[in-house]
């Protein structure tokens, strides 16, 4: 009888635990969505990825901080799979990537 007791007060402890836990982390949540440089890379958050240290300085940004590392993704991701034969000319997709962040 006592083991049991002791077993349904473990069990009752550990689902408190697991709802403060998920109570804590939808603060986490909250928090870091009022701070939006707090979910960014740290690079980010100090200014000195390539959107502040290349993008911005070629004049006003057409694209977001967001925008711009989606679109820097996009274009490495064509560049190295890119199959262009250059004797030929530059490839259209990689001259638009180039174009949109500033490369």
């Amino acid at each position: 009888m006592l083991a049991t007791t002791d077993t349904r007060i473990t069990d009752l402890a550990m689902k408190q635990m697991e709802n403060r836990l998920a109570q804590l982390e939808q603060t986490v949540l909250r928090l870091t969505s009022l701070i939006p440089e707090a979910s960014m890379p740290e690079a980010c958050q100090k200014h000195t990825c390539s959107y502040h240290t290349h993008y911005l300085h070629y004049g006003a940004p057409d694209l977001t901080h967001e925008r711009y590392h989606e679109a820097e993704k996009a274009h490495l991701f064509h560049a190295t799979r890119c199959k262009w034969d250059w004797t030929t000319g530059p490839c259209g997709v990689c001259l638009a990537w180039e174009k949109d962040i500033r490369a």
